[in-house]
């Protein structure tokens, strides 16, 4: 089955389902998604004609071993945001000429599109505005204009692009501005996760709208690219639980003692910095059967370290076979196999018998898990 692929600027990723733009995973089944960079709906078309973009979006197109059944065209929220009142305002215009002036540009790369690779085409609308409380300053990309005059441009470019997808065969408008903004057109509190991108929780509308515009485009065959992508396998296999969690120093922490997030491998940066007295608890906020303790420790004096874990954070099992505290092999690695009928843990607790102060690399718990990968 062709797969589809939403290319444009950086409100491309909201198809990754993530708030965040370092998102390296997609949300749905069949959709790619291409963040192509900052271009402007404006200049579209002249950057296309200077070659280089138009080789990368023929070589991308081509890559992909199943093919693209339609792209999804995220472009224009620069426009909205930072140059149309502007270019209103300096040429003595209506925000409304100005709309149609950089709309008019932006059917340019449209319609070479259409021409030069015969693809169905969804022109995607940008989202509202900033609100007025966000004052973020961004030196390339300025906020232009009051937050309802960047909604009004940014309404009326959603209505000039379903104007023109409706004039165009093989093109359809989809979008959900309405959705996100309030009857006054002031954008909703939870729209823009960001202050500048909108939140996946908007995915609830964002899908509809987007199969609506496949079934208009006669593209019914793709809708199953937009299924929810499950990363669980059939059968578990070990995987690290503690990868990304962030153990707590207690009894109690000191500021200079406060923790980061667990790496997957040790990489010779301490998560930790355990003291004599303190200890340090790692809480997976799930239980599991863990199958593999293993605690990487950097170069330092030798110190015994008692390591513990329980299911309810109340009665606690020592891993090490006598109980009490164990001490690291020669490379600071210490590491507890459990038995197969193990109960279930969810919490792991680490204390400094003596000496001190040592720092933790990192912990790595392993139990079998159906998950392919982390979802956030």
């Amino acid at each position: 089955m062709k797969r589809l692929l939403a290319l444009g600027d950086s409100h491309s990723r909201f198809w990754q389902g993530e708030n965040s733009l370092r998102a390296t995973s997609n949300a749905l089944r069949g959709v790619d998604v291409w963040h192509i960079g900052a271009h402007t709906a404006h200049k579209l078309f002249d950057q296309v004609m200077g070659k280089a973009l138009a080789k990368a979006i023929a070589a991308r197109l081509a890559e992909s071993p199943e093919g693209y059944g339609a792209l999804i065209l995220h472009f224009g929220e620069i426009d909205c945001r930072v140059h149309l009142v502007a270019a209103a305002l300096r040429q003595g215009v209506s925000l409304d000429e100005a709309v149609e002036a950089t709309i008019a540009n932006y059917l340019r790369f449209v319609d070479w599109l259409r021409e030069a690779h015969a693809i169905p085409l969804v022109l995607w609308g940008p989202g509202p505005a900033s609100p007025a409380h966000v004052t973020r300053l961004h030196a390339a990309y300025p906020l232009v204009g009051s937050a309802l005059e960047r909604n009004y441009v940014t309404w009326r470019f959603n209505q000039a692009l379903e104007r023109e997808a409706a004039a165009r065969p093989d093109v359809a408008y989809a979008g959900i501005f309405e959705a996100l903004v309030s009857v006054k057109g002031v954008t909703e509190e939870k729209a823009l996760y960001d202050g500048f991108h909108v939140d996946s929780q908007a995915m609830r509308h964002a899908l509809p709208a987007l199969r609506a515009a496949l079934l208009e485009l006669g593209c019914a065959a793709l809708l199953p690219n937009l299924e929810r992508r499950w990363p669980i396998a059939p059968v578990a296999r070990p995987g690290n639980v503690a990868q990304g969690m962030v153990p707590e120093l207690i009894e109690p922490p000191a500021p200079a003692q406060r923790a980061k997030p667990l790496s997957g491998m040790p990489d010779g940066q301490a998560c930790a910095v355990l003291r004599p007295g303190p200890r340090l608890l790692l809480d997976l906020r799930a239980a599991f059967l863990l199958r593999r303790v293993e605690i990487a420790l950097l170069p330092g004096d030798p110190a015994a370290l008692s390591v513990e874990v329980s299911a309810d954070n109340v009665s606690f099992a020592p891993l090490h076979p006598e109980g009490g505290a164990a001490m690291p092999a020669a490379g600071g690695l210490l590491g507890f196999d459990l038995p197969a009928e193990a109960p279930l843990s969810r919490f792991l607790r680490l204390g400094l018998a003596a000496g001190g102060p040592r720092a933790i690399d990192t912990i790595r718990m392993i139990a079998p898990v159906f998950t392919t990968e982390t979802a956030e």
